[in-house]
Protein backbone atom coordinates (compact mmCIF):
# COMPACT_ATOMS: atom_id res chain seq x y z
CA UNK A 1 0.00 0.00 0.00
CA UNK A 2 1.52 3.29 -0.68
CA UNK A 3 1.16 6.28 1.57
CA UNK A 4 1.52 9.82 0.44
CA UNK A 5 4.14 10.89 3.07
CA UNK A 6 5.03 14.93 1.51
CA UNK A 7 3.79 16.55 -1.68
CA UNK A 8 6.90 19.16 -2.58
CA UNK A 9 5.72 22.80 -2.67
CA UNK A 10 8.40 25.19 -4.85
CA UNK A 11 11.20 24.12 -2.84
CA UNK A 12 11.20 20.37 -4.53
CA UNK A 13 14.16 18.92 -6.05
CA UNK A 14 14.08 18.95 -9.90
CA UNK A 15 13.04 15.77 -11.40
CA UNK A 16 11.02 14.71 -8.07
CA UNK A 17 7.52 14.66 -7.78
CA UNK A 18 6.18 13.13 -4.52
CA UNK A 19 7.86 11.01 -1.87
CA UNK A 20 6.11 7.39 -1.33
CA UNK A 21 5.77 5.27 1.46
CA UNK A 22 6.27 1.67 0.39
CA UNK A 23 6.81 -1.65 2.46
CA UNK A 24 8.55 0.97 4.72
CA UNK A 25 11.00 2.42 2.29
CA UNK A 26 11.24 5.97 0.97
CA UNK A 27 10.39 5.47 -2.75
CA UNK A 28 11.17 8.42 -5.04
CA UNK A 29 8.42 9.10 -7.66
CA UNK A 30 10.41 10.62 -11.12
CA UNK A 31 8.84 13.05 -13.24
CA UNK A 32 8.04 11.50 -16.38
CA UNK A 33 10.85 14.07 -18.19
CA UNK A 34 12.96 12.28 -15.99
CA UNK A 35 12.16 9.34 -16.86
CA UNK A 36 12.08 9.46 -20.72
CA UNK A 37 16.28 10.80 -19.97
CA UNK A 38 16.94 7.71 -18.15
CA UNK A 39 15.07 5.09 -20.51
CA UNK A 40 16.90 7.32 -23.24
CA UNK A 41 20.32 7.09 -22.12
CA UNK A 42 19.45 3.03 -21.67
CA UNK A 43 18.76 3.04 -25.35
CA UNK A 44 21.93 4.42 -26.01
CA UNK A 45 23.74 2.01 -24.56
CA UNK A 46 24.68 -1.82 -25.13
CA UNK A 47 25.41 -5.22 -23.54
CA UNK A 48 27.21 -5.19 -20.19
CA UNK A 49 27.46 -1.30 -20.26
CA UNK A 50 23.77 -1.01 -20.95
CA UNK A 51 22.77 -3.15 -17.73
CA UNK A 52 25.47 -1.64 -15.53
CA UNK A 53 23.23 1.22 -16.16
CA UNK A 54 20.33 -0.24 -15.58
CA UNK A 55 21.22 -1.68 -12.48
CA UNK A 56 22.69 1.74 -11.20
CA UNK A 57 19.28 3.18 -11.86
CA UNK A 58 17.29 0.70 -9.99
CA UNK A 59 19.43 0.63 -7.07
CA UNK A 60 19.04 4.41 -6.77
CA UNK A 61 15.21 4.89 -7.41
CA UNK A 62 13.88 1.78 -7.25
CA UNK A 63 15.69 0.33 -4.30
CA UNK A 64 17.19 -2.87 -6.26
CA UNK A 65 14.51 -4.17 -7.41
CA UNK A 66 14.08 -5.64 -11.31
CA UNK A 67 10.34 -5.53 -10.80
CA UNK A 68 9.79 -2.81 -9.81
CA UNK A 69 12.92 -1.24 -12.53
CA UNK A 70 10.36 -2.85 -15.16
CA UNK A 71 7.58 -0.88 -13.76
CA UNK A 72 9.04 2.63 -13.69
CA UNK A 73 11.14 1.99 -17.07
CA UNK A 74 9.71 -0.30 -18.90
CA UNK A 75 13.14 -2.67 -19.06
CA UNK A 76 13.22 -6.42 -19.35
CA UNK A 77 13.36 -7.63 -15.27
CA UNK A 78 15.77 -9.99 -16.69
CA UNK A 79 18.41 -7.78 -17.67
CA UNK A 80 18.40 -5.66 -14.92
CA UNK A 81 18.49 -8.71 -12.54
CA UNK A 82 21.69 -9.54 -14.65
CA UNK A 83 23.15 -6.16 -14.37
CA UNK A 84 22.21 -6.25 -10.77
CA UNK A 85 24.28 -9.51 -10.15
CA UNK A 86 27.41 -8.35 -12.18
CA UNK A 87 27.65 -5.17 -10.26
CA UNK A 88 27.59 -7.24 -6.68
CA UNK A 89 29.95 -9.86 -8.06
CA UNK A 90 32.14 -7.54 -10.43
CA UNK A 91 31.78 -10.33 -12.81
CA UNK A 92 30.80 -9.31 -16.40
CA UNK A 93 28.58 -12.03 -18.40
CA UNK A 94 29.68 -12.58 -21.69
CA UNK A 95 27.46 -11.43 -24.18
CA UNK A 96 26.75 -14.12 -27.65
CA UNK A 97 26.23 -11.64 -30.10
CA UNK A 98 27.65 -13.66 -32.72
CA UNK A 99 25.51 -16.47 -32.15
CA UNK A 100 22.01 -14.56 -33.00
CA UNK A 101 20.70 -14.19 -36.49
CA UNK A 102 20.78 -16.19 -39.58
CA UNK A 103 23.62 -18.30 -40.18
CA UNK A 104 25.84 -17.53 -43.68
CA UNK A 105 24.43 -19.24 -46.74
CA UNK A 106 27.96 -20.65 -46.89
CA UNK A 107 28.14 -22.55 -43.36
CA UNK A 108 24.84 -24.26 -43.94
Amino acid sequence: MVFLVKQFQSTHQEGISDLYVTDGAMVEELTESVKDTIKSAARKLTGFRRRQFQAEMAIKYCQGHPRRAEEVFGWGRDAVNTGLSELRTGIRCMDAFSVRGRPKTEEQ
